[in-house]
Parts: structure tokens; sequence; C-alpha cells
């Protein structure tokens, strides 16, 4: 006997797109966020002989996520997987996979394949477009498939099509996973195939490795690892931290964290400095990895090495009124700001010379 249950959700569609939602590069944070959930799914029980398989299948009106993490535990009902609870001690409290199908579509559809407890999930909106119902219902175990969830987000948002149909998009969306689960596609321990419906492919990520070289690491006082990397001029940097290989802060994100503009320092440059921080117990609560007294360690750390980033070059940036800049351009004939700035250089280096010359 099959038993649907309705459950409306009273809070708007549009507060919570507008307040949940991945504002910064919103397909790969959403792909991201339920790879992490099918990985940390297993609970650390990853082999060689039994890894973590994700097949990514992409549509023109769809996106979804298949696994073999065995399904979804029977204690948690419809009520409990939809139910939209921010807790900022707890980064596992579930908004992760609630966030990706705001930031993606407009509907979703959970199937959790599993022998004892085959159960299909959705939420959609209701008729009136203005609020979100959730249903659950048992379904047939299908033996052909694996133990796991499939996440299938439909109707998806304009913006998220249009990105889709960039030349570059698959490229790009393959790199970037490549170097996100480096660790774990290097220990094979994760498999992850993302199916170009549109072109009938299956497109298989192999590991991005950092591009750049090790130059020193330590070991800190949360008995994290902390390797310090100087990287081949692609502009990379910042801190990533790693808990048991599944990167939890990009370089960006720990940046802000750091305050990575402190480094500031006359003749170095730290835009290829790249902080790569591994727990590999997963002893440290990844809220506060970056406690003060971390945060020092690791700017110790960096500065004991900035000899490494000296560099002898340096920017000079400044703003003029735009009426002011055109006149000089057009009076010494130079196409653009670049080229009148290094005309102005130039001459008051030449007049520096000269001066010097006097006095000698």
């Amino acid at each position: 006997m099959i038993i649907i249950k309705d459950n409306k959700i009273n809070v708007g569609i549009k507060y919570l797109k507008t307040n949940l939602k991945y504002e910064i590069e919103g397909i790969k944070s959403s792909i991201c966020q339920l790879i992490h959930n099918s990985v940390e799914a297993r609970d650390n029980k990853l082999t060689k002989e039994d890894p973590c398989k994700i097949k990514i299948i992409i549509d023109t009106d769809s996106i979804s996520i298949n696994d073999n993490s065995g399904g979804i535990k029977k204690e948690i009902d419809s009520d409990g997987l939809f139910t939209i609870e921010i807790d900022n001690s707890n980064l596992n409290s579930g908004i992760g996979m609630k966030r990706a199908f705001l930031t993606l579509g407009n509907s979703m559809t959970i199937t959790s394949n599993q022998k004892s407890n085959s159960r299909k999930f959705i939420i959609e909106p209701n008729d009136k477009n203005t609020n979100l119902i959730h249903k659950s219902y048992n379904t047939k175990y299908e033996s052909t498939e694996p133990e796991g969830t499939k996440i299938e987000i439909t109707n998806l948002e304009k913006v998220i099509i249009k990105e889709i149909e960039k030349v570059e998009f698959y490229n790009k969306l393959i790199r970037e996973l490549g170097y996100i689960y480096r660790y774990l596609i290097n220990k094979e321990l994760l498999q992850i195939v993302v199916e170009n419906k549109k072109n009938n492919e299956d497109l298989n990520i192999s590991a991005i490795d950092i591009d750049g070289q090790c130059i020193d690491e330590t070991v800190l006082t949360n008995n994290a690892t902390c390797y310090l990397y100087k990287t081949n001029g692609n502009n990379l940097s910042g801190v990533e931290v790693f808990s048991k290989d599944l990167m939890r802060y990009n370089a960006n994100e720990g940046k802000k964290i750091v305050k990575w503009n402190q480094l500031s320092e006359i003749g170095h440059s730290y835009k290829n400095c790249l902080v790569v921080i591994i727990d590999y117990e997963n002893n440290t609560s990844i809220d506060n990895i970056f406690n003060g007294e971390i945060c020092e360690e690791i700017e110790s750390f960096i500065q004991k090495n900035s000899f490494k980033f000296r560099v002898n070059e340096t920017s000079i940036q400044f703003s003029k009124p735009i009426n002011e800049v055109e006149k000089l351009k057009k009076y010494y004939n130079v196409e653009n700001n670049k080229k009148l700035g290094e005309k102005g250089y130039l001459k008051l280096l030449a007049e520096y010379d000269d001066d010097n010359d006097k006095f000698k």
C-alpha cells in the first residue's frame, strides 16, 4: 500500500531563494555540496575496492547526482529531510542540499534505493508557485542499481541553463571537480563521471594536482598538517582546508578568514602563495580550525618563508579624473591608460637619472 503525505512549508519560495542560494559559482558550489554529502554518507568507509562512485547527469533542464552511498537512513522521513534549519555549530545540519536545490532549480526528486526501505521524496512548488510542498512514498527496490541515492533537480533557473549552454562549461567543471577532489581521486577512493546528455558522452574526472612546488610544511598545534606552495604564475593563492582529504574551505574562503591582506610587505608578492591544511585524522572541528591561535601560526609560517616570495617588480595604480586622462592620451598620442602611465613613468625616471648625473 502506497501512502502519500503532503506537507506545506510556510516560507515563501522567493524568500528562500534570496537568502539561501549560492551567490558565487552557483553550479559548481551546488554540485560540490551534493558530492560532499555522498562522500560523507559513507561514514569515512572508503577503500580502493569499494570507492564512492558518483555520476552527474546534466541535461537541458535537469541536473542529477547518483551515488552508491547506501541511501537515506530509515529514521529520516520527509519532514526531517526537507526541514530547513541553520546551525552554525554544525556544518552537517543538512542545509547544504537545500541550498543546492534552491540555487539550481525549482523541483527536486530524491530516490533512495535500499533493499529494505526504498523511498522517493519530492519537493516542488504549490499550484500558486508561492510555497514549497513535499511528499514521500515507498518504492520498489531496483536490484540492478547500487544501494544509494539519486537526487534530480528539474525546472532549472534561467541563469543556470545559460551557464550550462556555454561552450567551455563542461571542460571548466571537469577541471574544477578534478582539483577540488584531487586527493580522494588520487587515492582511488572516489570516482566521478559527468554525463553530457546533449552530446551523449561520459566524461571521467581525473585528479588535477596543484601547479606549483611545495616549499615547506609544518604541523599546527591542532595536529593538522600545513603545506606551503609556490604556484606557477596562475594567481592561485589563499588557504585551502581539507578534512580527511575532503575540501572544506577553498582558497578564497580561507583567505578571508586568515586576513590575507595583512601579508602585504614591500618587495614581496603573495599572488602565487597557497597554503593547504589537511586534518588527516579528522580530529579538529572544522568550525574551530581557524581560531585566533591557528591563524597566527599560519601567518608566522608564511612570513618565515617570505624570502621565497620576493619580487623585482611592483604595480603602480591610482585614479585621476577621466577628462584629464583623456586629454593627456590625446596629447601624447597613446592608446590606453596603461601606456599613458608607462610614458609618464619613463619621463620621471629620465628626469631622475639626469638630476643624479648632474651631482656625480
